[in-house]
């Protein structure tokens, strides 16, 4: 049975919920699931208008289609703690620095965004301390109470972003100092039969969000991180889905090399 000490984690903060799924009896699990883009929910003080209803709200500018569902079936197959968003990335996006300047999202395809239109400082220094904040203090006690080694944030990108087409099925993403486990990650996907590239169709080296945020936190033992982007498409789709998690889960457990 493992050594390791097992810490109670606070369920909810405003824009943040842990999911925790470690055995509490031997919770020997250094693994983190993260998710910023969980949703397209709006606080009950804002609404989506028509217009963004259409064009944004359950297009992949208000959430990551399927990452949710993804992130939550890998976290429970891996007895990880799993921390997602409530609200849409298009109210704040908790997976963009602070001073990005599309941590407030105004167009998206030609169309202006009328929840961001004419907001005001006021109005992002407010969200960013009820929305922003809240979800890196979620990050801070997971960093710190358990101190996981490996972090998997889980997002899902369009097969067409803004007439740009994409054939890739999965980009893993990840900066220098998580070269060697996400290389690891990436081979282990494409020898599944996943059309699986580096650093694609983002670059990982120059991200600064919630993932990079864990792996350079203070801690005692060296992280490692990786951000998953599946295309959304085969999320949405139950037979491709069921294939793409039963692999990830068997290309994790074997490059974390899990018991």
């Amino acid at each position: 049975m493992s050594s390791v000490q097992f810490y109670e984690l606070r369920a909810e903060y405003e824009n943040a919920k842990i999911v925790d799924y470690r055995d509490p009896l031997n919770p020997n699990n250094k693994v983190v699931i993260t998710c910023e883009h969980a949703f397209n929910t709006l606080p009950s003080e804002y609404s989506w208008t028509e217009h963004d209803e259409r064009h944004f709200k359950n297009e992949h500018w208000g959430v990551d289609i399927g990452a949710f569902k993804m992130a939550n079936a890998l976290a429970a197959e891996l007895k990880c703690v799993f921390v997602h968003t409530i609200y849409s990335r298009l109210l704040i996006d908790c997976n963009r620095s602070i001073i990005s300047d599309t941590l407030f999202r105004k167009s998206g395809d030609g169309e202006e965004l009328d929840l961001n239109k004419d907001i005001t400082h006021q109005e992002e220094q407010k969200r960013i301390k009820k929305y922003y904040l809240p979800y890196y203090e979620a990050l801070r006690e997971i960093s710190s109470k358990v101190n996981p080694t490996h972090i998997l944030s889980i997002h899902s990108f369009t097969n067409n972003y803004e007439g740009q087409k994409r054939s890739i099925e999965i980009g893993v993403l990840y900066g220098h100092e998580s070269a060697e486990f996400s290389l690891s990650i990436n081979e282990g996907m494409n020898n599944k039969g996943h059309r699986s590239e580096a650093n694609k169709p983002y670059d990982g080296t120059i991200a600064v969000g919630a993932l990079r945020s864990l792996i350079f936190a203070k801690s005692s033992e060296k992280r490692s991180g990786l951000t998953f982007e599946f295309r959304n498409d085969l999320l949405s789709d139950r037979e491709k889905f069921s294939n793409l998690k039963d692999t990830t889960v068997e290309v994790i457990k074997d490059v974390c090399a899990f018991n």
